[in-house]
């Protein structure tokens, strides 16, 4: 009988452990797990980028592979909607590599973007984007990306927006912000900005530039032989081992979709709602609680952030960094109301957001910047039933 009960205890302590629910005291917060697992993840996917720049050496100028600086981490974008991962970054290593004194036209020839897609358990397949000026014979200019795939086959060439703020001829002495965006399924965006001390204010008053562009539709991606590879999985065990233990309102409808970039991390998981899967209008909606999510704001790039939203919402305590997602319509008007995960009557914030009930079985996650509002950028998040679409607002 002793063996029994000591088998038994063995087994409730094993599952404490694992749902995080303080059967390990001297475990570190939820917080700082999550960020220890995310710096692994990234770390991973700034490998395979180094991977995938060799492997287009026949593409790209020979100057950009030598200009590695130390341990910093390339811009880069990694999003995974539970089957497929996209990474976003440049084709080049830190720092940026060409002065712009006029602006978007040193960008002609360049290339902008690498990007990487996966669908475990495939191989990573990559495409390479260079930016190019159009004259057109009415003379408006017109710009493009030249897409690159699998070697050996002619670029793929689509249509690509550039937009400027300012002037670029004083560059002495400023650093260079790079970001990079997407809009699933398959558009991708840069902005680049000059500024001198960097932060929120700053940025706003800065020369900046912003270049959009669709994916290759047809173009085959070239195979990276990498051993490179980002966890996501890994990451979503993470969060499984130091959230399960909250309280909830429905289970959860795994895997995560989750968002890494530089300067922010998001991290959404749907609840299982039947009001959710039977909705057929908004109205259906109001009300329920549809999920939870991981929000964090980063310090990027001058070491502080400011921004972190109403009741610091986009920064939450190591401690508690999740919150339970509601939509509520205020005045006609609909918003996500965020409370705690293990308390839902403790409202956090009320953010407006744009809300769609559509017919759809997908999973996407995006985010995306404007040249207007650099320091605020736009979620996008989308699984049946629902797209949210809501901006990380200061």
């Amino acid at each position: 009988m002793w063996k029994k009960w000591t088998a038994l205890g063995l087994l409730a302590a094993l599952l404490l452990a694992g749902c995080g629910g303080g059967g390990n005291q001297a475990s570190p917060p939820p917080g700082d797990q999550l960020s220890a697992a995310e710096d692994s993840v990234n770390a991973q996917a700034a490998a395979l980028l180094n991977d995938a720049i060799a492997a287009f050496s026949d593409v790209l100028p020979a100057g950009l592979a030598p200009q590695a600086t130390g341990t910093e981490l390339p811009p880069l974008t990694l999003a995974y909607n539970g089957e497929e991962t996209v990474l976003i970054g440049g084709p080049w290593r830190p720092p940026f590599p060409w002065p712009l004194p006029n602006g978007a036209d040193d960008l002609d020839g360049k290339p902008l973007f690498i990007t990487i897609k996966r669908a475990s358990p495939r191989p990573p397949k990559a495409y390479v984007g260079m930016l190019r000026r159009n004259p057109r014979p009415s003379g408006i200019l017109q710009w493009d990306i030249a897409w690159y795939g699998e070697r050996g086959a002619p670029p793929e060439v689509v249509p690509a927006t550039v937009e400027q703020v300012g002037q670029f001829r004083e560059t002495n002495g400023r650093r260079v912000i790079v970001r990079f965006s997407y809009k699933p399924p398959d558009e991708v965006d840069i902005i680049i900005i000059f500024c001198k001390r960097c932060n929120t204010e700053d940025i706003l008053s800065s020369s900046r530039i912003h270049v959009r562009a669709s994916l290759p539709q047809k173009l085959q991606g070239r195979e990276i032989n990498s051993s490179a590879d980002p966890d996501m999985q890994g990451f979503a065990s993470k969060l499984k081992d130091v959230c399960c233990g909250k309280p909830k309102p429905f289970p959860p409808d795994w895997p995560p979709l989750i968002l890494f970039r530089n300067d922010a991390s998001v991290v959404v998981v749907p609840y299982d709602n039947p009001r959710v899967r039977e909705a057929r209008s908004l109205d259906d909606l109001i009300g329920q609680d549809i999920g939870f999510v991981y929000v964090r704001k980063k310090p990027f790039p001058d070491g502080t952030t400011t921004d972190c939203g109403p009741n610091g919402v986009w920064c939450p305590p190591r401690e508690e960094p999740f919150y339970n997602v509601r939509l509520i319509r205020i005045r006609e008007a609909t918003y996500i109301q965020l409370t705690k995960l293990g308390n839902p009557s403790q409202v956090v914030a009320t953010l407006p957001a744009e809300v769609v009930v559509e017919p759809s079985d997908g999973r996407e996650i995006g985010i995306m910047d404007s040249i207007d509002s650099p320091n605020e950028p736009v979620l996008q998040v989308r699984w049946p039933k629902i797209k949210i679409t809501i901006k990380i607002e200061r």
